[in-house]
């Protein structure tokens, strides 16, 4: 295990700084943590960047136990990437890069057996018109389950990997990111499912990756 260079640091924050901008924007960060974290690990690892996937709880004087996602750096000795913890406070950065904090909690590294159940919670919101997790939440975020929202942060997501990771296969000796082919499963069914009533918008989202189809 290797210790990370402010140089690498730098990247690390660079690259995921600006993928959550253009995927999350000035959407609400809280509820999104996983749907952040499953394409940016792939993002990352495309990048020479190998993560995982990690679930736990976040804890302070106004989270209790707090369900959270954040990726773990396989490379480098207790590093983790947060991309969505200025949910739980405004002043910090908006993307964390560096040993893990006393306020995160780890429940789980994950593998593909936990995941696959994390992946069915995440999409069902996007195959029932935004209408999953509302019971987890006396009171949801206003705005955070409107599928045209919920599809411009997903899919922007999508063209970026997809997009990425077909440039990337022509080099040689790359190998396909962990998770790859199930979030590309994933992406199939959320379009498949919401074609006919926002085809426009879809067609929009991921005119990039169309053109270099």
């Amino acid at each position: 295990m290797q210790q990370i260079t402010k140089e690498q640091k730098s990247q690390i924050k660079a690259l995921s700084k600006t993928f959550t901008d253009k995927t999350l924007g000035n959407s609400m960060l809280r509820g999104n943590c996983f749907t952040v974290c499953y394409p940016l690990s792939i993002h990352l690892h495309n990048n020479g960047f190998r993560n995982s996937l990690v679930a736990g709880k976040y804890n302070d004087i106004n989270y209790i136990n707090t369900p959270h996602y954040w990726i773990k750096l396989e490379d480098y000795s207790k590093i983790i990437v947060d991309p969505t913890i200025k949910q739980f406070d405004e002043n910090t950065d908006a993307i964390y890069v560096d040993i893990k904090p006393r306020t995160h909690t780890v429940h789980s590294v994950l593998d593909k057996e936990q995941i696959e159940g994390i992946r069915g919670f995440w999409i069902e919101r996007l195959l029932n018109n935004g209408a999953a997790y509302v019971d987890t939440m006396k009171k949801p975020p206003q705005g955070l389950y409107k599928i045209d929202s919920l599809l411009r942060i997903n899919l922007t997501a999508a063209s970026i990997i997809l997009t990425e990771t077909k440039q990337m296969s022509l080099l040689k000796g790359f190998s396909k990111p962990f998770l790859y082919d199930e979030y590309c499963e994933d992406i199939n069914k959320i379009i498949q499912k919401n074609w006919l009533e926002h085809r426009n918008l879809i067609e929009s989202l991921l005119s990039d990756f169309l053109s270099t189809a």
